[in-house]
């Protein structure tokens, strides 16, 4: 049921990927992705883009626009130097920049940056800190993706306190928005969404509430709401059919009937 992916680490040979997608030579959901990861050494993974030399980093960027990524993916090693280094040279290429909240340049930093998206909610508390990070965060307009799902495999310990993070932020009015994290082999792309929907039940989010992450915020982060997001008269086709109401019972996304992907009727 999955139509439209944002992708959270680049690499070279993804470009024509997207577009024989994109043109239908090559049948997958639409793909929107990130650069490849800047980070300082040693690389954790593959097409990671050193970073630990300010000085590098401009031409770094140049490369990743000249392949046609947009948004930078930052990541979870950088300095202070290096970040405001890609911050500064994105803005000036009309890039933007997502992902990490790299610990050696604190969450506030990250929120007055400009940062697009945090991944994993990083650098949050869910203790007395919470109330004035997410009025922060309200503030800057960042969107957070908790991926809540590969967090409960990876350290479950956590789960209640990331959920209640994600109450306080949506709560606020933060802007939340669906994703998984499934390309490390942990959660298993596609069910790892649905597994997403019920741990933001689980936080407290009405069924129709975690499903805005999915559907409505997820166009609105991609800058495509006029295209997809809701189901409206010249609109993307995109739709699934499902057997039972998911806004009875969130679990009820598993029951699908049909994919309508682009117009085309999918069983």
């Amino acid at each position: 049921g999955i139509t439209t992916v944002r992708n959270m680490w680049g690499y070279d040979e993804l470009v024509p990927i997207m577009s024989d997608v994109e043109s239908g030579v090559r049948k997958g959901p639409r793909i929107f992705s990130l650069s490849a990861g800047f980070d300082g050494s040693p690389a954790q993974w593959p097409y990671t883009q050193i970073s630990d030399d300010p000085r590098v980093i401009r031409a770094l960027i140049d490369k990743q626009y000249a392949l046609g990524f947009r948004e930078i993916k930052v990541y979870q090693k950088l300095s202070r130097a290096a970040y405001d280094t890609i911050v500064t040279v994105a803005k000036e290429k009309g890039m933007t920049f997502a992902g990490h909240m790299p610990p050696l340049v604190g969450l506030e930093h990250v929120l007055a940056s400009g940062q697009r998206s945090i991944e994993h909610l990083g650098g949050y508390s869910a203790g007395p800190e919470l109330s004035g990070q997410v009025q922060s965060t309200v503030q800057s307009g960042t969107y957070n993706c908790p991926s809540l799902a590969i967090q409960a495999v990876l350290t479950p310990g956590l789960v209640s306190n990331r959920r209640v993070v994600v109450a306080a932020l949506h709560a606020a009015n933060a802007r939340l928005l669906v994703g998984t994290d499934s390309g490390i082999d942990v959660t298993l792309p596609g069910s790892a969404i649905h597994d997403e929907l019920e741990q933001f039940v689980a936080a407290g989010l009405t069924p129709y509430e975690a499903l805005l992450g999915a559907t409505v915020t997820a166009a609105e982060y991609l800058g495509k709401s006029f295209d997809v997001g809701t189901i409206e008269v010249g609109k993307r086709a995109d739709a699934i059919l499902l057997r039972s109401n998911p806004l009875t019972d969130v679990r009820n996304t598993r029951q699908i009937d049909a994919v309508i992907y682009n117009g085309r009727e999918l069983h």
